[in-house]
């Protein structure tokens, strides 16, 4: 038996005090081992490993010191220490009470946090554990077998997550969503809402905005992120600033809810117009274009302004257009490239009225953004910024890569802050606002790959077929779907347990379907699928039958907590937090 499967099988069977005198066998083999632990390692035919660090110890103190004290004692003592907390974890969401509160934003988006806390120190602690091992679980395939059966403790939290919070997703999904970023812009710009629940927390009619959306930031991750970056109490700048603002008080943390497809394109829609898919028409970013001619793919957000009209009409307007039209200052920090000459009809619903300016590196932003803060009267600033779901996608979600990028965010932001304390403390009059939320989060997605051919398998069991199937990352559109499409709904869902695949699947007639995907209308072209498919556990859609691993570890568009909770993060530039700022990292100056 090799030591990592030996480390695996003590803690599957709770052995931790034969673990623990493992252990200190390893740090001095003439510690004595129990008759109780020897007789298991002789049942499990694992004793030759204590020959093994023995006889090293007594011929080659060199290759001992290599392999044992400074191997696999390391090891073992890490991945103790992660197991323990990964089933304190556990144990404190089995007994985690969520209420759930169907008419009240702050109590509900309380209980979410809470539990996505517990949740984030779970995931922080297999984050921890490969930073003290100096390795990335995704990359290492030497650290996996250290890795796999951790990773097998935190899904069963994950899985008790998702169904504790099941509930809470439909609710934010559909009441508590990022429409209300709209309305917030609004309500602090223009007219006071106080009627909405999300826009009476914060004041109304401020002469400054600045919306920081970035892309692919869930609320777990956020929080994940707080425990992983940085967060060193000293006067350099070590310590998380997120941390730091909320435990003194000077941010409110709240949670948004994105689209029914946890889609970019539908989540910047939502985000800008105020209004959901069912309105806008555009619920994903691929979609299949169904008209007398014949069926076309559509990439929504390259789409040329004149075709976009055919999908979405002309009946929704983003926020940058009433900012724009009160005489405000109405800008765009778009960081990333942006052809202003080849401008789709996605860019121009949402940033019309708007001056759009690329920022490429994206770090420049924040150099930027201080001038701006001074020359505008009034007005609001967009800065989206991609980074994080680009790693996510790339190299994974909740990875040390995407830790980097939060690392980025969290240094540049705290930058940002003190350097307006610094040069500009008049902005602190309490006249603007600082927002911080995404269009959706990200999830791992690496270790399911489902293709095409699993589908058209399934539904072939019941004579039927299906023309499209359009794939948006982890949700899937179906077109032409032949029969009955309770019977395919059915089938599918069969399917996919029987492969333990968790999967939301709706048709006409499902509340969340009906509530999110367009109704057909003679005025516009018909985009809208026969069946939608959201994948819940990890996993990935994908064209064609892949032989291989994908080299793809992070994505969106499911229906997982990860992807649905978005932060909504409130901070106010006021006098208390110059004064705290200028007290925590300005006394040296």
């Amino acid at each position: 038996m090799q030591f990592a499967s030996l480390r695996e099988k003590l803690l599957k069977e709770n052995k931790i005090q034969f673990y623990k005198e493992i252990l200190d066998y390893m740090n001095n083999p003439y510690s004595q081992i129990s008759i109780n632990c020897c007789e298991y390692l002789e049942e499990i035919q694992a004793k030759s490993i204590i020959l093994y660090i023995k006889e090293l110890y007594d011929n080659d103190r060199s290759e001992f010191k290599s392999r044992i004290l400074f191997g696999q004692l390391i090891k073992w003592q890490k991945t103790l220490l992660t197991f323990q907390e990964l089933k304190e974890a556990e144990k404190r969401i089995d007994e985690f009470n969520l209420v759930i509160y169907d008419d009240n934003y702050i109590k509900s988006s309380n209980e979410i946090r809470q539990l996505l806390e517990l949740y984030a120190k779970a995931k922080s602690s297999i984050t921890k554990m490969e930073n003290e091992l100096c390795v990335d679980r995704y990359l290492d395939r030497v650290a996996e077998n250290d890795f796999s059966f951790l990773i097998s403790v935190f899904d069963e939290i994950h899985k008790k997550t998702e169904k504790k919070i099941e509930r809470y997703k439909k609710i934010f999904i559909k009441k508590w969503n990022t429409t209300n970023v709209c309305n917030l812009i609004i309500h602090k710009q223009i007219r006071g809402n106080m009627d909405n629940q999300v826009c009476s927390l914060v004041p109304s009619k401020r002469n400054k905005t600045i919306l920081f959306i970035l892309d692919g930031l869930g609320m777990g991750q956020f929080l994940w992120s707080k425990n992983v970056v940085p967060t060193n109490k000293n006067f350099t700048y070590s310590e998380n600033i997120f941390e730091w603002l909320n435990n003194n008080r000077l941010s409110e943390e709240y949670v948004l809810g994105a689209p029914l497809i946890t889609d970019t394109a539908a989540g910047l829609c939502q985000i800008f117009t105020g209004e959901t898919s069912k309105e806008t028409r555009i619920f994903s970013s691929n979609m299949k274009k169904r008209t007398e001619k014949g069926n076309y793919y559509l990439n929504v957000k390259k789409e040329e302004e004149v075709y976009f009209k055919r999908i979405s009409g002309n009946n929704s307007n983003s926020f940058t257009v009433d900012i724009s039209s009160e005489g405000q200052s109405m800008e765009i920090f778009y960081c990333s490239k942006y052809d202003e000459r080849n401008v789709s009809g996605f860019s121009k619903l949402i940033f019309d009225g708007a001056k759009v300016t690329s920022v490429v590196p994206w770090e420049r932003v924040f150099s930027m953004l201080p001038l701006k803060c001074v020359e505008m009267d009034k007005g609001a600033i967009v800065v989206y910024i991609t980074s994080i779901d680009n790693s996510g996608h790339t190299m994974g979600s909740f990875s040390q890569f995407e830790r980097y990028e939060h690392e980025k965010v969290n240094q540049l932001f705290k930058n940002f802050l003190i350097g307006l304390a610094q040069h500009n403390p008049e902005i602190f009059d309490g006249n603007m606002n600082l927002m911080i939320t995404a269009d959706h989060g990200m999830t791992e997605s690496y270790r399911i790959n489902i293709s095409q051919k699993d589908i058209r398998e399934a539904l072939n069991s019941i004579h039927q077929q299906v023309e499209y199937i359009i794939e948006d990352n982890r949700a899937e559109l179906l077109y032409g779907v032949s029969g009955s499409l309770k019977e395919s709904k059915a089938a599918l869902e069969k399917y996919f347990e029987e492969k333990s695949i968790e999967m939301k699947i709706l048709i006409k007639g499902d509340d969340l379907f009906d509530s999110f995907i367009p109704d057909v209308d003679d005025r516009f072209d018909n985009t809208s699928p026969d069946l939608v498919m959201l994948l819940v556990s990890e996993g990935i859609f994908h064209s064609k039958e892949v032989k291989e691993e994908l080299m793809h570890f992070g994505g969106h568009g499911g229906h997982s907590f990860d992807e649905v909770f978005v932060p909504n993060i409130q901070i106010e530039l006021n006098s208390e937090l110059l004064d705290k700022i200028t007290d925590r990292f300005l006394k040296l100056d």
